[in-house]
């Protein structure tokens, strides 16, 4: 093993002695040998910053669930955002911005938990026209963002949106009663919360590389892959366990995504049942929901709960 390193290259009483040999021993006045000592164990090469993706395996068979009993469930939690361009400023965009987040209890379509903010939202430099139409809405608050550039605003706001959304639905999953023996259905990840009882539905799937084997993603409807878990990456995360669902069979004439979604759940165990839950929530075609082949019954009519405290005026 490799000798601790020293600062001492030379000996005698000049190099020992010298200032700059002694500001750098001293290090801010903190005990830096004894950390070494402590801590060294040879050093090496540093570690890798590229990204590497960590999955494991948990159950390698994939199962035909459509005879599997479903999940009881409390509701279904989501966000929804709208965000309303008011005028231009020297090109910078002024805008109304709405999001909520609920959590809708299922069957009966009533709140459990409600969040909503209502902001102005443009750039520092136009903090005077924020004003004024701050005070024409009776006290609207308003946001200024330190962009300056009209793209820079524009990403800013959809930035901030998402983050104020992001927020809420957090607020909302962690204040919602979850009784013993039932679960929230959650839109998206569910690696951030802590809480138990949840499970994920994720409809964006582009991005199959959890498993190794892209031929052992589910064709038939009815049909879940292998089962694999995601550590947490974060002290504010939990490690899940996932598996993909075809909800619809996907023909040539489709995208090879056509149906598929992909679960996440805390325990292995109600996996198998989350996906019953998603199976016996699935869309047709003529239901009137444009992303009917990935999006749950449950979900939608939890968006169409939120949407209704939109005011009219957003709706433009």
């Amino acid at each position: 093993m490799p000798e601790i390193p020293t600062t001492t290259r030379t000996t005698g009483t000049a190099a020992t002695s010298s200032p700059r040999h002694r500001s750098r021993l001293h290090g801010l006045g903190y005990n830096l040998p004894d950390v070494f000592k402590a801590g060294w164990n040879g050093g090496g090469a540093a570690t890798s910053t590229g990204h590497r993706r960590v999955v494991r395996t948990v159950d390698p068979v994939a199962r035909d669930i459509s005879r599997v009993l479903p999940l009881p469930v409390i509701g279904f939690a989501d966000g929804v955002q709208t965000r309303s361009l008011l005028r231009h400023v020297e090109h910078r965009p002024v805008s109304l911005v709405w999001v909520a987040a609920g959590a809708v209890h299922a069957p009966s379509a009533t709140l459990l938990e409600f969040r909503q903010r209502l902001e102005l939202v443009g750039s520092a430099a136009d903090g005077a026209v924020l004003a004024g139409l701050s005070r024409a809405g009776r006290g609207l608050p308003f946001h200024l963002l330190e962009e300056l550039t009209p793209w820079g605003v524009a990403v800013a706001t959809q930035a901030l949106v998402d983050e104020w959304r992001q927020g809420l639905e957090r607020d909302v999953i962690a204040s919602t009663a979850i009784p013993e023996g039932k679960y929230l259905i959650v839109d998206g990840s569910i690696r951030r919360y802590a809480c138990d009882g949840l499970v994920g539905v994720v409809k964006a799937v582009e991005d199959t590389q959890y498993l190794g084997d892209e031929s052992a993603l589910p064709d038939k409807a009815g049909w879940r892959s292998p089962v694999f878990s995601l550590p947490a990456r974060t002290t504010s995360e939990r490690a899940v366990v996932s598996t993909y669902l075809r909800l619809h069979s996907s023909p040539g004439t489709e995208s090879w995504s056509h149906g598929l979604i992909r679960l996440e759940a805390h325990d292995p165990e109600t996996l198998d049942a989350a996906c019953a839950l998603a199976l016996r929530h699935r869309q047709s075609r003529g239901s009137g929901d444009p992303r009917w082949a990935t999006h749950l019954e449950g979900m939608h009519r939890a968006e169409e709960v939120l949407k209704a405290f939109r005011h009219p005026f957003l709706e433009w």
